[in-house]
């Protein structure tokens, strides 16, 4: 069985693949802040015992914070390091995680030739962590395969991202959220672990792919969605209606991936609704 490191394997999306590649028989390699490496600090990266590793795949990221220089030092800088890492320990083959890139859609579905003008830091962390990457393919013989994830969710997911947002206020009278006509594209993390086992065996190098359902959904049918599931009877309030101010003129109205690509070229496509995987999500809980 092949070697392999995770970088943000305490994470969502790492905790998911890291837990089945454990019981698939791999040997993994975890790198996370809660373990107690930081990918900014490119010395202690480089003291690490790293021998023998087949391939990495780097999902460690901040995909929000208060303060814009701490995000674009974790994501930009960390994905340096990470990549002068694998340069140093020569370390051939790398997944990175990137993001929805392409800002406002000029055409939908959108597929990988799409305009790239990411709107959010996040999105431009994401944007110049893509460059960082193809130079390091050009210049140092690396094997970069780059995934624009669509929205990602699932079971034991936290923070600041739409489900978890809903599910942590059904208990409240109300649930309050934006844009209610705005659509998105979800994918459960269980078709995203399943892409990821492909990825170690394939043969395809150095090709970006994006990753999503292949549908989208609104915001509020979303919503609904997930009270019904709940039977909650919270009432659905927007912040649009409540202050102006509040929408974010840069905000995509609407994400719906082409993902025509990965089918074709990796075999893979998603299997799980979003029906489905909401169930998943209440049935897990």
């Amino acid at each position: 069985m092949k070697k392999i490191l995770i970088t943000g394997s305490s994470g969502f999306i790492g905790s998911h693949l890291s837990k089945k590649l454990k019981t698939s028989g791999y040997e993994v390699i975890e790198i996370s802040k809660s373990k107690g490496i930081d990918i900014t600090n490119l010395k202690k990266l480089k003291s690490l015992d790293l021998k023998n590793i087949d391939i990495v795949f780097h999902l460690a990221a901040l995909t929000s914070s208060d303060k814009d220089a701490e995000l674009y030092k974790t994501n930009v800088l960390g994905t340096l390091n990470i990549l002068e890492l694998c340069k140093i320990k020569k370390i051939k083959k790398i997944i990175f995680n990137s993001s929805y890139v392409y800002g406002h859609p000029k055409y939908l579905p959108i597929n990988e030739s799409h305009p790239l003008n990411p709107t959010n830091p996040y999105s431009i962390s994401k944007f110049l962590s893509e460059l960082l990457c193809n130079s390091y393919t050009q210049n140092n013989n690396l094997n970069i395969i780059i995934l624009r994830l669509a929205n990602i969710y699932g079971s034991n997911q936290k923070g600041n991202f739409l489900i978890p947002a809903i599910l942590n206020q059904l208990k409240n009278s109300e649930i309050l959220l934006s844009n209610p006509h705005f659509k998105r594209d979800f994918l459960h993390v269980d078709d995203l672990i399943k892409l990821y086992l492909k990825l170690i065996d394939t043969n395809i190098k150095n090709e970006t792919f994006n990753i999503g359902s292949g549908a989208n959904i609104s915001i509020i049918d979303l919503a609904n969605k997930i009270k019904k599931l709940s039977k909650s009877n919270a009432t659905l309030k927007w912040q649009e209606t409540i202050n102006q101010n509040q929408r974010r003129e840069n905000e995509v109205k609407e994400v719906l991936l082409n993902i025509s690509k990965a089918k074709q070229l990796l075999d893979w496509q998603p299997s799980i609704s979003i029906d489905e995987g909401l169930g998943m999500i209440f049935s897990d809980s």
